[in-house]
């Protein structure tokens, strides 16, 4: 049972995160295509936990002083991330947990006899034909679990957005929170990170690998050819190079629900809009760079760096290397010869 909208405080334990499920509740995202999952927020079986800490000298604690050896980052924004609410740097306590930092810095509305989360700062969720919600990610990953629930992490990014959606389509991972996805990982959760190329990218890759190992992260390269598996990865290539993949081509297939926001197609980009419906183009020089889940907490989350010709595509590397901060908090973006526009497009 997967609850959507806003987090669940205390609530049903969910099934493995990579079912794939399906309600006709309208509250409930629902799959439609054996490779889309949810792009809900959580739900959580009510148990406490918080991170360890470590204590500058022995007895601290129990003299009631408290050390912060570690730090999150909190974002609150609307509008797939464009609009921000809050946007801070959190030290992290020994007690903390998600649902006490949030208490702690926002205002929090609640319904179900406060064991749901229904509004933050007055922004409430709304039903019917204008469905509006919360949906939270960490480390840019849909979470699949309750606010106590989590354990928080050193440089965990946690992001809540509020905005219309769309049942038919999904957000299961965005770019908002790079390089965290493959730095951080999900729940403790951190396998290598594999860069597949097309042959014509190999001097890009090598640029963007050289960049994430410098961060810590873990990097395999490889040629498209390899096969993309269910591992932490990330693609960069021209379309016209990469569509013979099964995988990737199946998945522009369902562009209307993969919720990427982007239809590849042999004379350019097709950009969306949160409905999946066509809202703009982008033709030569031009590139887009997206991600996409399996399911709730997928914690090997698949990115797109995908250009119509190379010169879009060093744009697009050259972003990720040189300005991570211009797709901060961002669900996904394209890059034009006009400028940057976020995904999906209003």
């Amino acid at each position: 049972f997967i609850v959507g909208g806003c987090g669940f405080i205390s609530s049903p334990v969910l099934d493995n995160a990579d079912k794939q499920v399906v309600s006709d509740s309208p509250i409930n995202e629902q799959i439609v295509d054996e490779q889309d999952g949810g792009g809900k927020t959580e739900a959580d079986d009510g148990s406490a936990n918080s991170p360890k800490e470590e204590n500058t000298a022995t007895g601290n604690e129990a003299r009631g002083q408290v050390t912060y050896t570690e730090s999150i980052r909190l974002r609150v924004s609307q509008n797939f991330g464009q609009d921000i609410i809050f946007n801070q740097a959190i030290p992290l306590k020994n007690d903390d947990d998600l649902l006490k930092i949030m208490q702690d810095n926002l205002e929090l509305d609640t319904s179900y006899g406060g064991s749901f989360i229904s509004g933050i700062n007055g922004i409430k969720m709304k039903s019917g034909a204008g469905r509006s919600d919360w949906f939270l990610y960490i480390n840019g990953i849909a979470s699949h679990t309750g606010l106590r629930d989590y354990v928080l992490n050193d440089k965990d990014e946690i992001y809540w957005d509020y905005h219309r959606w769309n049942p038919s389509s999904t957000n299961n991972a965005i770019i908002g929170a790079y390089p965290a996805p493959f730095l951080g990982g999900y729940r403790g959760n951190n396998n290598p990170t594999s860069i597949l190329h097309d042959e014509t990218s190999a001097n890009l890759v090598y640029d963007l690998a050289a960049s994430l190992e410098k961060l810590g992260v873990k990097v395999n390269l490889n040629n498209i050819s390899a096969g993309i598996k269910n591992e932490p990865t990330i693609v960069i290539g021209t379309w016209d190079n990469l569509v013979a993949n099964q995988t990737l081509y199946d998945l522009n297939k369902g562009y209307k629900r993969n919720g990427m926001n982007v239809h590849f197609t042999s004379g350019g980009l097709e950009l969306l809009d949160y409905k999946g419906q066509v809202a703009g183009k982008g033709t030569d020089k031009s590139a887009v760079i997206v991600a996409w889940g399996r399911a709730l907490g997928d914690a090997n989350p698949l990115w797109l760096i995908v250009g119509t010709d190379e010169s879009g595509l060093q744009k697009a590397v050259n972003t990720l290397i040189n300005n991570p901060e211009n797709i901060q908090g961002l669900y996904g973006v394209a890059i034009l010869p006009q400028g940057n526009i976020a995904l999906p497009l209003k």
